[in-house]
């Protein structure tokens, strides 16, 4: 019996993070040729249906303009806001703001070409999934140094171990090995 309940609450936890990316499906069999623009607000729990990646939180506004022509779809994704991040220098939450435009290109067929703009569905599908598209352009548009952008908005305290911690070369230190200088660290922190 308990066995039975632990099926059903990992059940609902997978059946709400359907439900919350099934917000991001596009019905595109009842739209007509042309234009159609659809806006989504993206926050936190969009995020946590990703489980596992670089950012867990955030506001993001989102444009999606899905072009329909005869045989092929164009997707056009327009964000802006910011993701909650770590400081890569004091480890501590931050808003790094966002800003992505990128293109898709919607193709029907089994996707024997391997090409990262191009989206390949069945033309029996009904809906055009656009979560992990948004979700991965949003990742890119992260930068790779994740940092306060005032440093002084970083945390004083590890700001000062980091300072105590790193080591100062001065000219007569650049003959030496890479272990002398690894000695001198070991000392430093009474390893």
């Amino acid at each position: 019996m308990a066995t039975y309940g632990k099926i059903i609450y990992l059940c609902s936890a997978f059946c709400e993070t359907m439900n919350v990316l099934d917000t991001y499906n596009i019905a595109w069999k009842g739209l007509g040729f042309g234009f159609h623009r659809f806006q989504y607000r993206i926050d936190g729990a969009f995020f946590k249906a990703f489980d596992g990646g670089i950012v867990d939180d955030g506001a993001i506004d989102v444009m999606a303009e899905l072009e329909l022509a005869s045989g092929v779809m164009a997707l056009r994704l327009v964000m802006t806001g910011t993701v909650r991040l770590a400081c890569n220098r004091c480890l501590e939450l931050y808003d790094q703001p966002v800003e992505s435009t990128n293109r898709l290109i919607i193709k029907f067929g089994d996707g024997l070409e391997d090409d990262l703009d191009v989206v390949w569905i069945s033309p029996d599908d009904d809906y055009i999934k656009i979560a992990k598209p948004i979700y991965d352009f949003i990742v890119l548009a992260v930068p790779m140094r994740q940092v306060h952008p005032d440093p002084a908005d970083c945390n004083p305290e590890m700001i000062k171990k980091l300072e105590l911690l790193s080591v100062r070369e001065s000219p007569a230190q650049e003959n030496n090995s890479a272990w002398e200088v690894l000695e001198k660290i070991r000392e430093q922190i009474n390893f």
